[in-house]
Parts: structure tokens; sequence; C-alpha cells
């Protein structure tokens, strides 16, 4: 299957010799880096699944490198939906180093404005109990993690019902933070791409519509700031 957008710019970018060095000099300036690509899920055009962060944890056995993870009520898909069902799945996931610590990777890409999605989680018409069950508990988890996240920097509004996408990555960073688990958030967009009508041209384009699509939803002073262990980070790449 041809992929398009920022699905396939992250996994050519995978593919590329140089792809620990790039991703490192986004990572390296916030005291931030990664080692090598053993971890690191997709693996490229030949195994392009994108993971759940709790199958990427029990995949590689995270939980003997962070003991937090061991506990019963760690488990980010009963977190989430304690009822089953789908959880977010991430463009790209990795071990990493923050701040001389290990930490997780987690990484979201866009390469043209349609893929800042602003809308709010939908339910269907005729919803199942196990459906409003869930749908119920990511509102509480929401609410629970901007509380907090509020705590430190004032401005946060994450919320189940606008800028979902948004909201669930973050709190899910939140999330490994809770559990003391160092965390990276980064977005990363890749500019460049003509193929889509409202591309990024340049760095300089990226940076003002990434601005606005989190205005309102994060506090501007908490983006490229590494002043604790969990660093939300934005950046982008031109493609080949």
């Amino acid at each position: 299957m041809a992929h398009k957008g920022s699905r396939k710019h992250i996994l050519d970018l995978l593919e590329r010799k140089d792809f620990i060095n790039t991703l490192n000099n986004i990572l390296q300036p916030y005291d931030a880096n990664i080692s090598d690509n053993k971890t690191v899920q997709p693996k490229g055009s030949n195994d392009d699944f994108e993971y759940e962060l709790q199958y990427f944890i029990d995949k590689n056995n995270l939980a003997e490198r962070f003991p937090s993870l061991k506990d019963v009520n760690s488990n980010f898909n009963k977190w989430w939906n304690p009822r089953g069902g789908k959880a977010p799945t991430w463009d790209m996931l990795s071990l990493c180093q923050l701040n001389g610590k290990e930490a997780i990777l987690l990484v979201e890409a866009k390469a043209h404005i349609k893929e800042f999605d602003l809308k709010g989680k939908r339910l269907k018409d005729e919803p199942s109990e196990g459906s409003m069950i869930n749908h119920n508990n990511i509102d509480a988890r929401m609410k629970e993690a901007c509380g907090n996240l509020n705590c430190t920097y004032t401005g946060f509004d994450i919320s189940r019902d606008k800028h979902y996408q948004l909201s669930n990555r973050v709190a899910f960073a939140w999330k490994l933070k809770q559990l003391n688990i160092p965390v990276v958030l980064l977005y990363l967009g890749f500019t460049g791409d003509e193929y889509f009508k409202d591309f990024f041209k340049d760095h300089s384009h990226w940076e003002q519509e990434f601005t606005n699509y989190i205005k309102e939803v994060i506090p501007v002073n908490f983006i490229n700031k590494n002043q604790s262990d969990f660093l939300f980070i934005h950046s982008s790449l031109a493609i080949k």
C-alpha cells in the first residue's frame, strides 16, 4: 500500500542512513537524544505498523526498565478505555534519553495543514453501554491531566470534545510523567510536500501553523522548554 503525507515521510525518514543523526539534531538542543533504532516503531516500509503505547511497552518489556509500569493501574489501555477498545496509535515511538535518564519518545507527524485535527472525539448515535463508559472515562482523564498541568503552567485546555488528537497526545505524555517516566513529545512537521495544496512551505510556515493549532489548548511557554521530565517540542524537516 502506497502511503501519502506524514505517514509516508515518517517511513522515508526511518529508512534514511542518517536517521539517528537527523533525529538527534532535533533532540539534542533539549538535552535529549536517541542512541539507536532498536526500539523504534515503525521500522520502515517493511514494518509500518503504528503501535498503541501499551503495546509498545509490552513488546519491549519496558516494565523491566521502568518499575512503575508493573503496577496493574499503569496499563494505558485500561486507563483510557476501561471497557476495552482501541487506544490512540503513534506515528513513531522509541526509547530515548532525556537529561541523562531513560525516557520514552512519542512522535506525532504532520505534512499539511488539514492533518491538524480540531475535532472532538466522536460518539455513535446509539452508543453501547461500554462505549459510554469509555467516553465518560476519557473525559475524566482529560480533566485530571488538564487540572494537574495547570498547576505548573496555566493555560492548558485539553479536552475530549475539541482538539481531541492533540489533547490525547498531551494526556498520554502526562500520564507517563505521573508514573515517573521521563517523556519527550515531538510534533514533527514535514515541509515541501507539494502533493497537498495546503503543504507547509518552510519551517517558518510550519511554526506559524503549529502555533495556531495549539493556541488556547497548550500554553506557548510550555513548548520547547526543557524544565522537567515532560518535554514537549516541535520541529520540522524538509522532505527529500
